[in-house]
């Protein structure tokens, strides 16, 4: 996006910034967005592209079919989402793709390696985890920030149920407020607080304006204060490829509550001897409900063992600086292959 936060550092740190104009929609602006793209690349005369989500994805190996080493990131298969006609499309679109214009696709979970696996050649398919800033994110504890709550204005001091991410059908707030209801019966003094914007926050800040039990607060640009706040952490998502949040969340030492989508699975449960959080299959509304209210029952020493085990699985596995290296491992390989100038 054109947004400084975004490119002042990258212009501070010498990169060149061109602005491509695009939307969400898989067909609008297809032929602007090619043709403003085309324009780019030919200024710019990359040696390699590493193109990121579905949109850019379709445009860009499109525009490009091939000309130039094409590293795609999908970061959640654009074949999970949308009308039934949107993901029949997409995946036949992404099959073609993968065979003809990408060189290498970098899944960020090997369950989204998984969701390919026999119908893309594998020898393309690279998995590398997402990694955070352990900088800024490690060494909180499990126990609950009073001041963090102060800080946001939350007055309970009770079970405080947080998830951070964009308000839209992907997320699944509306799953999340079918399940409340049982949370609460069994819970009576919890309460939901979720953080972020998107397209779907102000038709749920209209519906609970005034409850007490549930706020939707809108964007925040320091997300770490509500992992702080939190007794649980909850991700009904119907589909991700591997969530920052969750790392985010595990980094500061919460157990977590997910759906059993892409990265979920392997990260918080998999083979690990002490579980980070429960994974509930995608389906099961009560079960994910049930799930969350085991977690705020939890006895404190069953919660500390989860958030040192929590932390140290993401300073371990997840670091921002383990992510960079491997990827600039991957360019190096790409970009050794000679270049391909597009005309």
């Amino acid at each position: 996006p054109d947004d400084v936060e975004f490119t002042t550092p990258l212009i501070d740190a010498g990169c060149k910034h061109w602005m491509w104009d695009s939307v969400r929609s898989p067909v609008r602006g297809l032929w602007s967005e090619s043709r403003r793209l085309l324009e780019i690349l030919r200024k710019s005369r990359p040696r390699l592209l590493h193109v990121h989500s579905a949109k850019a994805g379709l445009v860009t190996r499109y525009t490009v079919r091939g000309k130039i080493p094409t590293l795609f990131q999908p970061n959640g298969w654009s074949f999970r989402a949308g009308p039934r006609w949107v993901r029949s499309s997409a995946h036949l679109f992404e099959l073609v793709a993968a065979k003809h214009w990408t060189d290498r696709i970098l899944c960020v979970s090997q369950s989204e390696a998984d969701a390919v696996a026999g119908r893309v050649d594998a020898s393309k398919l690279t998995v590398v985890p997402n990694g955070i800033d352990l900088k800024r994110w490690n060494g909180f504890g499990y126990r609950t920030d009073c001041e963090a709550r102060e800080e946001l204005g939350i007055a309970s001091g009770g079970p405080l149920v947080v998830a951070v991410g964009r308000v839209t059908r992907q997320k699944g707030p509306d799953l999340m407020v079918q399940m409340w209801p049982r949370i609460l019966a069994a819970v009576p003094e919890a309460r939901l607080v979720w953080a972020g914007g998107g397209d779907q926050l102000q038709e749920f800040q209209s519906r609970y304006r005034g409850d007490a039990k549930i706020d939707f607060c809108g964007p925040t640009n320091n997300p770490k204060r509500y992992f702080q706040a939190a007794s649980v952490v909850v991700m009904p998502s119907r589909w991700e490829g591997h969530s920052l949040s969750m790392l985010e969340a595990l980094a500061t030492g919460r157990p977590i509550v997910a759906f059993d989508v892409e990265g979920m699975k392997e990260t918080i449960v998999g083979s690990l001897p002490q579980p980070l959080g429960q994974v509930v299959s995608a389906d099961d509304l009560d079960g994910f409900a049930d799930a969350v209210i085991a977690t705020l029952r939890m006895s404190p020493s069953d919660a500390k063992n989860i958030s040192h085990a929590a932390i140290s699985r993401v300073e371990e596995h997840f670091s921002f600086e383990k992510n960079c290296n491997s990827i600039e491992e991957i360019y190096l390989e790409m970009t050794a292959r000679g270049d391909r100038p597009i005309t």
